[in-house]
């Protein structure tokens, strides 16, 4: 079995998360997280192995190159447990945790028209995560989820 340790490195070194958006790539509604580890191998045990432990789905393409994808709830619980080691990707890891959380709480919205004031606190946390990429000095100043 994969240690938390060796997982956090290699997701630090070859993962990537998001926040997605529904309705397509032009969509201003942020929607779900989606994170994933990519690695341009033949040999894809490790991905396997991390696809065992946490869920999700490992594709794999005719180019050789294999992703490991988990999303919502499995991505946000991989973090998680991970989050204790991560260096590089912390802040993100942070923030997509934190956006999972926000979506769990407003449960009873789903197949609801979003409010202005939802669609626009959802559209922070993308803008947030956006921002880190390429402002290192970024802090998470979201609202807590109670």
């Amino acid at each position: 079995m994969l240690s938390l340790e060796y997982i956090a490195g290699l997701f630090d070194g070859e993962g990537s998360v998001r926040i997605t958006k529904s309705g397509g790539a032009y969509s201003y509604h942020p929607s779900s997280i989606d994170v994933r580890i990519g690695q341009n191998i033949a040999h894809n045990d490790v991905l396997h192995e991390i696809c065992a432990m946490f869920g999700g789905t490992v594709v794999e393409y005719s180019n050789g190159y294999s992703q490991w994808i988990a999303t919502t709830t499995k991505g946000a619980s991989f973090l998680i447990a991970i989050e204790p080691y991560l260096r590089i990707k912390l802040v993100e890891a942070m923030l997509v945790i934190q956006y999972q959380t926000y979506l769990d709480s407003q449960h009873q919205i789903r197949g609801k028209r979003l409010t202005p004031w939802q669609e626009a606190e959802r559209f922070s946390y993308y803008e947030a995560l956006m921002s880190n990429r390429y402002d290192d000095g970024w802090l998470i100043l979201s609202p807590e989820v109670n």
